[in-house]
């Protein structure tokens, strides 16, 4: 037996193999779409899970400190704002019961009861923990106090006092002291047998007489939780004269005491942030100090909010497996997420690929069924269009020879493409318009036919608008004539009230044409319109070569014989029969008279005629 090249059997299929080598390398390369969208995204979860490592590493390792400081710093800031938000809060509900009509008089007569009655609404409302009113001896009338931890309603109340004439804010408002700001002042009363109290006071004037002063005040216990939620948790603690601290939000007993050279040094250097370091416990934080300033710029303290730096990630090893782990195991996820969406995304894309190559081939019974609710369903349902659309397309081609209008023409579309399509046609209620120009037979005898065809044009180029506003169908022009549907092929309920209020359209275009004609010099023109209502078979007729969707019975000739009643009864230009007053109701707006009955051409029988006036907004 022969062996190696030289046998023709194994040269034979050498050269096959090489053959088919050949092929499959110059054959063009094809991915699949679904690893056209999964490859990159996981080339691109590897990246961000890199990068997401390295700069999650930096950030712990290097912008610890600095973004504590940071943080530290908005809360003093926002504890700060705060503050004046507060104020002026308090000087708002200051405001209200110095101007609440009768207090004035109530505190004049010492009348208690008309000021709880008063004030009473005042302090629910505002939420204000503290209401009084003093009289200029400075002895309270009234003074409201919410009780700690009660509901909103839940306040005492007390008449009487001597200690509000040892307060400087009270003798500074019966004094008529102003400044630049003007005659209401801030202050921390310390003593007060309800405890620190943040006040504002200011005078009680009877016209420009002053009869007393008003105080509204926040407790410092519960200021302190205030400034906290306002600064983002952290916690806070307010320092009175010599660093000692007036009220906290920390819960343990604890010595919170700042020396009195820090508190001195915080009030001297405001442009200057400092900060303290203070232990609770077992936990460490850093306190940031800044005045607590309030009108006219006094410093009536000091206020720290306090954070902890132990809530920040600490750097060390642990923490960065910690990080990559959990980085690692956030990228499989993505990838399995990822994985699966791409096939979910690509299964329904494949399925429309497959009936586009069918639809190439000529093969138009296809129809994807996708069901995603997002862009790909948007391109399934708009495939599906295309390959209805293509079906339609031959039956077009024999439905019109010219489309009569835009309405006539989507309505075939529509029944054809749904299988709908009824070439016999169908008895539908509709209302008929008919319209004429009068005299035009002397106006073409007058002028030359360019003449004639000019004013037509401008004629029926200013109404077509006006049957089009109100969904009508103009199905024929003829001459100087025109004939619009209501009702079909577009199905419209109030198929009577549109023929009407296109009728009155009609006749103000008209109007505004013969206004334009008169500023040429030329003759206006008057137009005549009926209308009618009834059964008529609607569909199309003709040939297989050329048909026209028109309306045929007798309801149709009655509305042309109304038109022509216009000629008789000069005075009205717009005709409605009985038929299309009653297809309006009785609920119309139309200003209607009724002309009596009257014998048309083609009827054995009168026809009821009421002329219409206009509407009854424009009467």
């Amino acid at each position: 037996m022969e062996i190696g090249m030289n046998n023709p059997n194994i040269r034979t299929i050498y050269v096959q193999a090489r053959q088919a080598l050949t092929a499959l390398w110059k054959r063009p390369v094809r991915f699949s779409l679904r690893y056209k969208i999964t490859l990159p995204y996981i080339l691109l979860a590897v990246l961000l899970a890199i990068a997401g490592t390295i700069v999650i590493t930096r950030i712990v390792v290097d912008s610890v400190q600095g973004r504590f400081v940071n943080q530290l710093m908005d809360t003093g800031k926002l504890a700060a704002d705060r503050v004046v938000e507060l104020e002026e809060e308090q000087l708002a509900t200051l405001r209200v019961v110095a101007n609440t009509e009768g207090i004035a008089t109530a505190l004049k007569n010492a009348d208690t009861n008309t000021l709880r009655e008063l004030l009473t609404p005042i302090a629910v409302n505002t939420g204000s923990d503290v209401i009084e009113v003093l009289n200029l001896e400075g002895i309270a009338l009234l003074s409201l106090r919410h009780r700690p931890n009660g509901g909103p309603f839940d306040y005492e109340q007390s008449r009487g006092g001597d200690w509000y004439t040892s307060w400087p804010i009270v003798q500074r408002v019966l004094a008529g002291e102003t400044d630049t700001i003007g005659d209401k002042f801030a202050d921390l009363v310390l003593d007060t047998p309800w405890g620190a109290t943040f006040y504002i006071a200011g005078p009680i004037y009877d016209y420009d007489e002053m009869i007393g002063v008003a105080l509204v005040g926040t407790y410092v216990n519960r200021l302190v939780y205030d400034l906290r939620a306002a600064s983002g948790a952290a916690h806070v603690t307010l320092y009175v004269a010599e660093g000692q601290p007036l009220a906290t939000t920390f819960s343990l007993p604890i010595t919170l005491t700042i020396s009195s050279e820090t508190y001195t040094d915080v009030l001297a250097n405001q442009e200057h942030v400092k900060t303290v370091p203070i232990d609770v416990g077992d936990t460490h934080y850093v306190q940031v100090l800044f005045p607590f300033e309030v009108r006219h710029g006094s410093d009536l303290g000091v206020t720290a909010t306090a954070l902890s730096p132990g809530y920040l990630v600490q750097t060390n090893p642990l923490n960065r497996l910690s990080i990559t782990l959990m980085v690692l195991t956030g990228l499989v996820g993505v990838l399995l997420v990822g994985t699966t969406i791409s096939q979910h995304i690509t299964r329904p894309v494949l399925e429309i690929a497959y009936a586009s190559r069918e639809v190439a081939q000529g093969n138009l019974d296809q129809e994807v069924n996708v069901r995603t609710r997002d862009e790909v369903e948007e391109l399934a349902q708009a495939f599906n269009e295309m390959v209805a659309q293509l079906r339609v397309g031959e039956v077009v081609k024999d439905i019109f020879g010219r489309a009569v209008s835009p309405e006539v023409r989507q309505a075939l579309l529509d029944a054809v493409s749904r299988g709908q399509i009824s070439l016999g046609g169908e008895v539908r209620t509709v209302s008929i318009l008919f319209s004429d120009i009068k005299s035009f037979t002397r106006f073409s005898e007058r002028h030359t036919a360019n003449q004639v065809l000019t004013m037509l044009n401008e004629f029926f180029d200013a109404i077509y608008p006006a049957i089009s506003e109100y969904g009508g169908v103009i199905n024929k022009f003829g001459g100087d004539s025109t004939m619009a549907l209501f009702g079909a092929p577009i199905p419209q309920p109030d198929h009577a009230y549109r023929a009407v209020k296109t009728g009155l359209a009609m006749l103000e275009v008209v109007r505004q044409l013969n206004v334009r004609r008169s500023k040429r010099g030329e003759k206006p023109i008057q137009i005549g319109v009926g209308i009618n209502t009834g059964d008529v078979v609607v569909g199309t007729v003709g040939s297989e070569e050329r048909l026209e969707y028109t309306a045929i019975g007798d309801p149709v000739n009655v509305a042309s014989r109304i038109e022509s009643l216009t000629r008789q009864v000069k005075e009205h230009d717009l005709l409605i029969s009985q038929a299309t007053l009653d297809a309006l109701g009785a609920e119309h707006d139309f200003i209607t008279k009724d002309l009596g009955y009257f014998t048309v051409k083609g009827k054995s029988s009168q026809i009821h005629i009421y002329a219409v006036l206009g509407t009854k907004q424009d009467a």
